[in-house]
């Protein structure tokens, strides 16, 4: 009995000295959206429908593109208006490993606002 006791608290104590290592994983933007291949842009275009379903004129609200870089993540967000005019150009910026890093919001040619994120590396 003192041995099998013996021997399981030498388990435990070698287990509990494990050193482990931390890995943040980011799911590039394409592949959380579940969007495959080598997507560039994505345009979305809303338009207003009567009641029988046929498509009327386009929606001056949500149209918007949203594009990508060559990592897959979302870097820069564009909203327009019915005529095709940009109303507000939001650009993202990440780290080496993917992490969300800035942000600028650009209305009219004019900066709205902007976001920058430091990370303590150590954490990650």
């Amino acid at each position: 009995m003192r041995k099998a006791l013996f021997a399981g608290v030498i388990i435990l104590l070698s287990a509990c000295n494990q050193q482990t290592e931390k890995k943040f994983l980011q799911i590039p933007d394409l592949e959380q959206q579940n969007l495959k291949g080598k997507i560039r842009q994505v345009v979305t275009e809303n338009y207003a429908a009567d009641s029988t379903g046929k498509i009327g004129a386009m929606d001056t609200c949500c149209n918007s593109v949203e594009e990508y870089d060559d990592n897959g993540y979302s870097s820069k967000y564009i909203t327009k208006d019915a005529k095709g005019n940009i109303k507000t150009e939001q650009s993202f910026t990440h780290n080496d490993v993917g992490l969300f890093t800035g942000m600028t919001t650009m209305t009219g040619n004019k900066k709205t606002s902007s976001l920058t994120v430091e990370f303590d590396v150590s954490t990650l």
